[in-house]
């Protein structure tokens, strides 16, 4: 794996990023650069939108000018992908359109590549076709989770559809498997989630909730399934 230093820049907002969060931007136009490097530059301050430090969560708007400070990437050319992985992934195909594939993502694939994931399914799928090589992710799942899975085949795509998919007005549904009785058959888990510190990868309720971590609100109905065995 080859490191590429970046001098520092500056990138003027066009129509593609309007109303688009700064994280995300940068996640999309830093190629190579880990995502958790880039929270850590907007963080310290390092990122300047109009001159101004901001948060990640900032919207931005058409001509604002963001500069971005040097950094070292990787570089991804060497790493391979088999025929297994792509096989694997082109099976998950749901639906393909003109701007958007629907994959159905299995448990245990990464979204993405970092933290020692070397390729995850953007990766694969931008190796599969020269057609998919501008594709982007629209949102995320974690690794161990199954699910339905949107991915834009370009930048412009992206940004519209991920102004959808994060609209307040968006729900998204899950169904978990547990095992053992819940009291109610409904109700809401109002819990602030933080990274665990004990394993930074993943993200856990504080012990001391006091403010700290982000919202997390969860609305949840039982659905109760009774298991039988079959004679075979």
């Amino acid at each position: 794996m080859e490191e590429i230093f970046h001098p520092v820049s500056s990138y003027i907002v066009t129509s593609d990023y309007d109303g688009v969060r700064l994280d995300n931007c940068l996640i999309s136009r830093l190629k190579g650069l880990p995502r958790t490097k880039v929270y850590s530059i907007i963080r310290k301050g390092e990122v300047r939108v109009n001159k101004s430090r901001s948060k990640p969560s900032l919207k931005l708007k058409k001509g604002d000018i963001i500069r971005i400070p040097p950094y070292k990437s990787s570089s991804l050319k060497a790493s391979y992908t088999s025929k297994r992985d792509k096989d694997r992934v082109i099976q998950s195909i749901i639906t393909e359109e003109k701007d958007f594939i629907i994959f159905n993502k299995p448990a245990g694939m990464a979204c993405h590549g970092g933290s020692g994931i070397s390729s995850g399914l953007i990766e694969i799928i931008r190796k599969i076709d020269s057609k998919y090589e501008g594709a982007h992710l629209v949102h995320r799942i974690d690794k161990e989770t199954s699910g339905l899975l949107v991915i834009a085949k370009t930048e412009f795509a992206m940004t519209s559809l991920a102004k959808q998919f994060y609209l307040k007005t968006s729900k998204r549904k899950y169904l978990a498997l547990v095992w053992g009785i819940i009291p109610d058959e409904k109700g809401t888990i109002n819990k602030r989630l933080a990274r665990d510190p004990k394993n930074r990868l993943i993200m856990s309720v504080p012990v001391d909730e006091d403010g700290y971590g982000k919202e997390a609100i969860t609305h949840y109905t039982v659905s109760y399934t009774h298991l039988r065995a079959h004679e075979t």
